[in-house]
Order: structure tokens, then sequence, then C-alpha cells
């Protein structure tokens, strides 16, 4: 009797736990171009090279690694823009370092023989950590540099200033020359 009952206690523990586990999984859905976003959060991703599944599978990894440091309330579409390229938007907004850490796990999360791309767009923030205030309001593009093997994420100011970004939040100014700023948003 009390070895069932032992046993009926881990099976309802196991299955609270596997609920939970389940609530972290973020909602992704695809999106139409009906999708308007609030100006207020900018925040998007472009992929080029993957599809639909792969993404999908990509996102749900990440809000798994991300343990605790990740929102529950984690929401992203994810909008066809053509074959094998996606836009990722954040209805809900995320904060910058999980932005970033977004960037770099998906670039990551892909054969590198599918040449998947990523890139990042965003408005800086005043006040965030990162910036000390030196950036306020403007354009920024985010993307990984084939040469850093740190994994460290890069961005380019809207005025073609190039800066280099580690876990660490540690911000170097870089001569990049790999891109130059191009702006991307949800409605363009």
């Amino acid at each position: 009797m009390i070895a069932a009952l032992l046993i009926a206690l881990t099976l309802l523990a196991f299955y609270i736990w596997a609920e939970k586990q389940w609530d972290r999984r973020p909602r992704l859905r695809p999106v139409d171009n009906s999708f308007i976003p609030n100006p207020a959060n900018d925040k998007l991703i472009e992929l080029r090279g993957t599809d639909w599944t792969e993404l999908q599978e990509a996102l749900n990894d990440f809000v798994t690694d991300s343990g605790e440091t990740l929102s529950p309330e984690f929401n992203a579409l994810i909008r066809e823009e053509h074959e094998r390229e996606h836009l990722i938007l954040f209805p809900d907004d995320i904060s910058f370092e999980s932005f970033y850490h977004l960037i770099n796990y998906l670039h990551y999360s892909f054969d590198p023989a599918d040449e998947v791309q990523v890139f990042g767009f965003c408005t800086s923030e005043r006040d965030t950590r990162f910036f000390d205030g030196r950036f306020p309001n403007q354009r920024l593009m985010f993307y990984l540099h084939p040469d850093d093997a740190d994994g460290c994420v890069y961005f380019e100011t809207e005025y073609n200033h190039s800066f280099r970004l580690d876990f660490a939040g540690t911000l170097t100014e870089v001569n990049s020359g790999l891109y130059h700023f191009a702006w991307r948003s949800a409605d363009a």
C-alpha cells in the first residue's frame, strides 16, 4: 500500500514538473502580414536559409536551454517573408540581454553547411547596462562575425560604427568592415 502511494506521488510530482516545463516553451505561431508591431518595441530577428520547422525547434531549444533567465511570457511570432527567410517578432518584447543571446544561439543552432544568416535589429534603449547611454535611440543591426572564435555578437550603429559585445557585457569598438548598416523593420 505504501509503495503504491509512493509511486502515485512520484508520478504526480513528475506530471507537475512536466507541466511547468511545457508552460515555459515559447508561444510560437506563424503570423501574416497584418501584424502591426508596437513602435516602442521594434526588436526583430531576420533569418535567411532555414525553414519554419527548424526555426521553431531552435526557439524551443533556446527556451529550454535558457532556464530561468528567460521570462515564461516569451512570445515569438514567426513570419515567413520568402521561402527559407523568416522574421521573428516579439509582441510582448524581450530583454536586450535575451535578444542578443538569442541572436547568438540561433546562429549556432543550424548546420554550418546550410549557411543560415542571422541578423537582429532594434533601437537602442537608454537604460540598458551595455551601452552606458552611448547610443540613445539609435538603430542597431546585430550579427555574428565569421572570424570571431568566441561567438561574440557584433553590431553596427545607424552611423556605421562597429562594436563587439561579449557575454560579460563588455563593449569594444572594432573595425569590422563586414556589413554596413541596413535597417529592417517588421513593416518593411
